[in-house]
C-alpha cells in the first residue's frame, strides 16, 4: 500500500518569499526522491522517500509551472510531515558549519573594504548623512549592499576628480551609468560612488558571498528573506562591522 499524507492548508507566510535555495538543491532539476537536500536531516530520509511514493504529490509536482514552486512545494510537505512525527527536518551540524565559514569569508571581505577607505583616506573629502544596509538573498547566494548618502556640505569641490586620481583611490568611470565610479578591491568585493547631482552623492560596496546563512536546525519551515536578512545583521554582518570599523565614519554602521 502507497502511504498518503494528510494536507491541510499551508499558511501563505510560510511559502511566501522562502528562499528554499539555502537548503542545498540544484533549482534546475525538478525535485525527486535521489536529489535529497544537504541541509535537511539525514535521518528523515524514509520520510523524504515516502513522499515520492504519493501519487498526490507526484501529480502536483508535475502541475507547478517552474522547478523552483515544486521544490517550495515538495519542501513544505516534507518539513509537515516531519514535524508531524516529532522529528527536525534540518541538520544542525551543517548549519553551525556553514554559518562558520560564512562569517570568515565575511571578515575577510570587511577588512579588504576597511582597508581600502582607511589607506585611501576616503572619508576625510566627504561625511555620510545616512546608511542604507540590503540583504540579499538568490539561488543560495548573499549579497550585502551597504549605501551611504554624503552630507552636501561637507565634500571636497574636487571630489569626483580625486576619485580617479592614481595610484589610489583609482575609480573608474562606469559608461553605462551617468556619474556611477566603481572600484574592485578583491574579486567578490565592489565599490561604487554615484553623483546622481551636485546636492546628492551615494558612497556604496556590495560583498558577493557564494552561499548564505542558515538560521536554525530546529526551525519547523523555511526562513523567509525577511527572517534571513535579520539573522544576518545581527548575528553575522554588524558584529564584523562594529569590530573593524572604518576611519572617519564615527558612530555609522558602514
Amino acid at each position: 500500500m502507497i502511504p498518503t499524507f494528510s494536507r491541510t492548508p499551508v499558511a501563505a507566510a510560510q511559502v511566501k518569499d522562502a528562499e528554499v535555495s539555502i537548503l542545498g538543491m540544484d533549482l534546475q532539476q525538478s525535485p525527486r526522491a535521489s536529489l535529497f537536500p544537504s541541509k535537511f536531516n539525514r535521518s528523515c530520509f524514509s520520510i523524504w522517500e515516502r513522499l515520492f511514493q504519493d501519487p498526490i504529490v507526484l501529480n502536483t509536482i508535475k502541475s507547478k509551472p517552474s522547478t523552483n514552486e515544486a521544490w517550495m512545494f515538495v519542501i513544505q510537505e516534507f518539513i509537515r510531515a516531519c514535524s508531524t512525527e516529532g522529528l527536525s527536518p534540518f541538520a544542525t551540524g551543517a548549519f553551525n558549519s556553514n554559518n562558520d565559514i560564512l562569517k570568515s569569508f565575511l571578515l575577510s571581505s570587511r577588512i579588504k573594504v576597511v582597508q581600502f577607505y582607511n589607506e585611501s583616506d576616503f572619508f576625510a573629502h566627504c561625511k555620510i548623512q545616512s546608511v542604507v544596509r540590503e540583504y540579499k538573498f538568490a539561488n543560495g547566494r548573499l549579497e550585502i549592499w551597504m549605501h551611504a548618502n554624503l552630507r552636501p556640505n561637507s565634500m571636497d569641490p574636487v571630489l569626483e576628480q580625486w576619485l580617479v586620481k592614481l595610484p589610489t583611490p583609482s575609480f573608474r568611470r562606469d559608461a553605462s551609468e551617468p556619474g556611477l565610479y566603481k572600484k574592485s578591491v578583491a574579486a567578490n568585493v565592489d565599490l561604487t560612488v554615484k553623483f546622481y547631482n551636485r546636492l546628492r552623492v551615494e558612497v556604496g560596496y556590495k560583498i558577493m558571498c557564494h552561499s548564505a546563512p542558515v538560521i536554525d536546525g530546529n526551525m519547523k519551515k523555511i526562513p523567509s528573506k525577511v527572517q534571513l536578512a535579520r539573522f544576518t545583521e545581527s548575528n553575522i554582518w554588524l558584529p564584523l562591522v562594529r569590530a573593524h570599523r572604518i576611519a572617519g565614519v564615527g558612530l555609522r554602521i558602514f
